[in-house]
């Protein structure tokens, strides 16, 4: 398992939110692989080192094999454009006083191809940010509280159909349709990202048969809807108005 986690860490708004999930995603999906018993590569870029070239260069060096899993995660500034394209521009500059250049950008879906061309057979590329104008940032969400039942266990056979299905599988999903921001906080990092988690868990329970990478982002999709709910963020339609954030999951399984 190759995973390539990208966080704005250094951010002076969400810094600490970016650094919360960094820590999460790399330990999540290591007790996933260890589970698996498979090799898990890790690689980090975040702080000073953010910047287009580095998360290129980063790409390019993974090298899987066709039974091999690719994971990418980001965690940071995004934002939309007046195009067609439905996912963010993750916003790659160190310095945000700087103006946004062209170099300093790139799409999702421009992540997904690379990374998708690569020949893994599981692709999952992931990213916690807006999908606004430049201008938005990523709100801090209310810290909810969160039930403590005990769980159930989790299904290795749930956990193989997921994650070394010989079918080869591609997902890309980003934590807000274009016109949304995106929330979190320094304690628990981004809904969406803890929701993505959440699903993984749930599904891969043993209460679970027969699951599948459609009904995991159906339920992260669901499920940030509902828990962004708790918390207020500027209106789409408009940015005066405050209230219950909006924030929809979108995604493209290939």
């Amino acid at each position: 398992m190759y995973f390539l986690v990208v966080a704005d860490t250094d951010d002076e708004q969400i810094g600490p939110d970016c650094l919360k999930d960094k820590e999460k995603q790399l330990a999540y999906f290591k007790k996933i692989a260890d589970k698996l018993e498979i090799g898990f590569i890790p690689s980090e870029l975040s702080g000073k080192e953010l910047n287009r070239n580095n998360l290129l260069q980063r790409i390019d060096a993974i090298t899987p094999t066709k039974n091999d899993i690719v994971i990418f995660h980001y965690s940071g500034h995004g934002y939309s454009k007046n195009d067609n394209r439905q996912f963010p521009y993750l916003d790659l500059r160190y310095d945000k006083d700087i103006p946004v250049r062209e170099g300093d950008e790139i799409n999702m879906e421009d992540v997904y191809e690379l990374i998708k061309n690569k020949p893994g057979r599981l692709n999952l590329v992931i990213s916690d940010c807006c999908n606004w104008h430049l201008s938005m940032s990523n709100m801090q969400s209310a810290n909810i509280a969160n039930p403590r039942p005990s769980p159930v266990g989790l299904s290795l056979e749930n956990m193989k159909a997921l994650f070394m299905d010989p079918n080869r599988t591609s997902l890309l999903i980003t934590a807000a349709q274009k016109g949304e921001v995106s929330a979190g906080n320094a304690v628990s990092g981004g809904i969406f990202s803890g929701q993505f988690r959440d699903a993984l868990q749930k599904y891969m329970g043993i209460n679970y048969q027969n699951i599948t990478w459609e009904q995991i982002t159906q339920n992260v999709r669901t499920q940030t809807v509902t828990v962004a709910g708790y918390s207020n963020c500027p209106r789409p339609e408009n940015p005066q108005v405050i209230g219950a954030c909006k924030q929809t999951p979108v995604y493209k399984l290939n």
